[in-house]
């Protein structure tokens, strides 16, 4: 910025003694100012990182300063997505969070079921009175006692009901929940590409604007070109390194974000007991290895699959697809004959139209000759084919936990 403010003092003063062209002087000036004013700016952002940093670490600003690093090599970007999805389903603990809420609601209706029972007292006890002129001055005493409150039992089917209501609201809670979270896994690694993107073309622009500083001071020693060049040569080339600084503190924070959307979670050791160096060793080696990491594998993890053979009438053939992919992602293997052990599950689908162009299909999973669950969605009046594979999916992500009940039965 010195150097700019003289550069625009000697362009002023060699306009003066007319020396240079006024247009050239007041081009050069205005590049000049051009160049400051960006440089002020960024000036302003650092010092107010600075304060912001001192405050996080309770550190005086004027005590510190940050040493030079080689920057972090950058991930690469995530290419399965359904992976991340899947790791973020099993890792976030916003969703066991509603599975305790979903254990909590049926327990406490139950409790309140049990209300409505006959309550039965048993009582017993010693008794002494000093009195001399009874006949026993101490005894034993027993007593039973039943009683019934007819207010509760007539309320036990509307208790009933509610308690299945609040299972609904939770399981739509969790669904909800879980799309969010897959939502927001997918915008994580969406920008972590963005990011990336915009780092490649800061590294990009930073090696064109040091070749051109570094031309303009060949061509200054040479008395090829003016020094007033090489300062704006300079001060583009000082920009173009601190907008590649931010990029990649974006790339950072954006890969960060995937992590976050992951569920990940750090364990740094003690803190109190720790020096700073020890813990800046140990959050290393913590954040490199989560890196090797990422994602989990979860297959590797869950061991052997647990086999599902497929049934289906003419209905539900085009669930299939989905069917097969939704079983894939939830850790099962289809199998197309019968073995020991494997799930035999029957698809079928039902449709029904209902109002302003909209149908309503149920998609019934069943073991065969056993239990069942069903799924019910809304569909437009002419469902396309993806929207049938996804409809499919979708009911067995839903009834996974059922599924895998129905196997643990099989296997008793």
């Amino acid at each position: 910025m010195k150097q700019a403010e003289g550069a625009i003092e000697q362009s002023r003063a060699a306009e003066g003694r007319g020396l240079i062209p006024a247009q050239t002087a007041l081009a050069y000036q205005r590049a000049l100012v051009d160049a400051v004013a960006l440089l002020n700016t960024r000036r302003q952002d650092l010092d107010f990182a600075k304060a912001e940093l001192a405050a996080l670490m309770s550190a005086p600003t004027s005590q510190f300063t940050l040493a030079a690093t080689p920057e972090q090599a950058m991930p690469a970007l995530p290419t399965n997505l359904a992976l991340l999805e899947d790791t973020a389903l099993l890792n976030r603990p916003e969703l066991r969070e509603e599975d305790y809420r979903k254990r909590i609601s049926g327990n406490e209706t139950r409790r309140q079921l049990m209300q409505a029972f006959p309550n039965l007292s048993l009582g017993l006890g010693t008794q002494y009175d000093s009195n001399r002129l009874l006949y026993n001055n101490d005894w034993v005493e027993s007593s039973a006692r039943v009683s019934w409150n007819l207010l509760r039992l007539l309320s036990a089917p509307a208790v009933q009901k509610a308690g299945e209501r609040q299972i609904e609201v939770d399981d739509a809670r969790r669904q909800a929940l879980s799309m969010a979270i897959m939502t927001q896994t997918r915008i994580a690694a969406l920008r972590y590409g963005l990011a990336r993107g915009d780092l490649d073309l800061a590294q990009k622009s930073l090696e064109v604007d040091n070749r051109v500083a570094a031309v303009a001071r060949a061509g200054v020693s040479s008395k090829a070109e003016t020094e007033l060049e090489l300062v704006r040569a300079t001060a583009r080339s000082v920009l173009s390194k601190y907008q590649h600084a931010i990029a990649h503190a974006n790339a950072l924070a954006a890969y960060s974000r995937i992590q976050h959307s992951l569920g990940q979670d750090f364990d740094f050791g003690d803190l109190d007991k720790s020096t700073v160096a020890e813990l800046a060793q140990t959050v290393g080696k913590t954040l490199a290895q989560a890196e090797r990491q990422l994602p989990t594998p979860l297959l590797a993890k869950a061991g052997d699959r647990p086999k599902v053979q497929l049934f289906t009438d003419d209905t539900g053939r085009v669930l299939l697809d989905g069917v097969r992919q939704g079983l894939s992602r939830g850790g099962f293997e289809v199998v197309s004959q019968e073995q020991a052990g494997a799930l035999r599950l029957q698809v079928s689908l039902k449709m029904a139209d209902t109002t302003r162009g909209l149908k309503r299909g149920e998609v019934t999973l069943s073991e065969l000759g056993k239990q069942s669950a069903s799924y019910t969605v809304t569909l437009p009046q002419d469902p396309r084919e993806a929207t049938y594979s996804a409809m499919g999916e979708a009911a067995i992500t839903a009834n996974v936990g059922n599924l895998r009940e129905w196997i643990v039965n099989n296997t008793k």
